[in-house]
């Protein structure tokens, strides 16, 4: 159990590594096309199952939710975020994975109770390479994970940010542009 844990390991690390490579030198395509946002989520967790095993996973995204993005794009950003919070919440805890519509973009969150990110750090984080100090020391890591999903969110016309939850631990949300939103403003342009 423990060489098949480590093998997952490193295969998400040469996965992050192999997609760092790409961003930097612009060679990610991109291909979007309608996604139902509670199937790319439970994709997700479900090929995240062993990392994930530790934690209770509850998901609150609608099955109406649809977005106008790559699908492998935003697995991406959901096993990093996914693994993020797996990593630095004490086991037991719950990872919650939700999603609303918000006007022309469809927000998607990964709560935990680990630690949290300080206000200090809200901008850093998605900084290549940096981590914040009060978890830098408990969980090595590469620092790029953060980074890569900021890029395949921002690539996507998307933003992502941090924020406090609750008490404790960490929400990253990351937006996408609704289905047919894209074609809505395409429409509104066309008959200005």
């Amino acid at each position: 159990t423990r060489a098949s844990g480590n093998a997952d390991d490193l295969n998400r690390l040469v996965g992050q590594l192999l997609d760092f490579a790409r961003i930097d030198a612009d060679r990610v395509r991109l291909r979007p096309q309608v996604l139902t946002a509670r199937a790319v989520v439970d994709a997700a967790v479900g090929s995240l199952a062993p990392a994930l095993a530790e934690h209770r996973v509850e998901v609150e995204v609608a099955a109406t939710l649809a977005v106008t993005a790559d699908e492998n794009a935003v697995s991406q950003i959901l096993a990093n975020l996914l693994t993020n919070a797996a990593k630095f919440s004490p086991a037991g805890t719950c990872i919650a994975i939700s999603g609303r519509a918000a006007d022309d973009e469809v927000v998607l969150s990964v709560s935990d109770d680990g630690p949290g990110v300080g206000p200090e750090d809200h901008d850093r984080v998605f900084e290549r390479f940096y981590q914040a100090p009060q978890t830098a020391a408990a969980r090595p890591g590469t620092g790029i994970g953060l980074t890569i999903a900021q890029r395949f969110t921002e690539l996507q016309g998307g933003r992502i940010w941090v924020d406090r939850h609750g008490g404790s631990g960490a929400t990253f949300s990351f937006s996408l542009p609704a289905a047919g939103a894209a074609d809505r403003q395409l429409s509104e342009v066309t008959q200005r």
